[in-house]
């Protein structure tokens, strides 16, 4: 493993040059560091490369880059419309409980009442839109980066076990991930020991401020149902 390629450095500069392409520039402010991302960042990169025996480390390298350009694309969202920080988020009901008891389905039969609003898998996994002027739009890219997961689950021959949908309801942990501050990164992705006992002693307010932000700017994009309700999941972490 190139370890140059995993520097904090190498990896924001890439993630920032990555969005060259748009139509207003390259992006090049992260967001302020409330969540202490990159101390996460850090802890992360290292267990993994010393511990989690990954035989495709491009593709983790691939999943950083998607986060840190998610991080990017939030706070040119921000910058964009600073009346997201003013959203107000309705208290939000939470669906916790241990793995395999039945919380995914549960959230997804509560998620067609027409009065809740619900998080769907490519919202969770790019909470940011694509295009600022239409922020509402279901875009390809945003899509594709959902698709992927469900077909890497479809690979391992895990979907029967925990279907999964574009556009269904998932778990809210892949909000943390942009904080890179989550421990399902320990539990279902690779084995980082390190980085598991470190999470597990941080405080956790800054990330979920963070969390706070991007359920707001998702709420920007598609409010939830007036006196309606707003349902979260997540066995883990909550």
């Amino acid at each position: 493993v190139d370890r140059a390629r995993f520097s904090e450095a190498a990896l924001l500069q890439e993630a920032s040059d990555r969005t060259g392409a748009r139509a207003g520039g390259r992006l090049t402010d992260f967001g302020p560091d409330v969540d202490l991302y990159r101390d996460s960042l850090a802890v992360l990169v290292e267990s993994t490369l010393r511990e989690a025996q990954l035989r495709e480390p491009e593709a983790f390298r691939e999943f950083l880059l998607h986060l840190l350009g998610n991080r990017l694309r939030i706070q040119a969202a921000v910058a964009h419309a600073p009346e997201i920080c003013e959203v107000e988020l309705p208290r939000p009901l939470f669906i916790s409980g241990l793995p395999r008891a039945g919380t995914s389905t549960f959230s997804r039969l509560i998620g067609e009442d027409p009065g809740v609003r619900t998080l769907r898998l490519w919202e969770l996994c790019s909470p940011a839109p694509t295009e600022l002027e239409h922020p509402w739009a279901l875009t390809e890219d945003r899509l594709a980066v959902a698709e992927q997961l469900v077909l890497a689950r479809a690979r391992r021959g895990t979907l029967n076990l925990r279907p999964m949908s574009l556009f269904l309801p998932d778990e809210c942990f892949y909000l943390m991930r942009n904080s890179f501050n989550s421990d399902h990164l320990h539990r279902a992705v690779a084995r980082r020991p390190t980085y598991f006992r470190w999470v597990g002693q941080r405080d956790r307010r800054g990330v979920y401020a963070y969390y706070k932000l991007q359920l707001q700017l998702l709420l920007w994009q598609r409010a939830c149902p007036p006196g309606g309700q707003l349902v979260l999941k997540n066995p883990f972490v909550h």
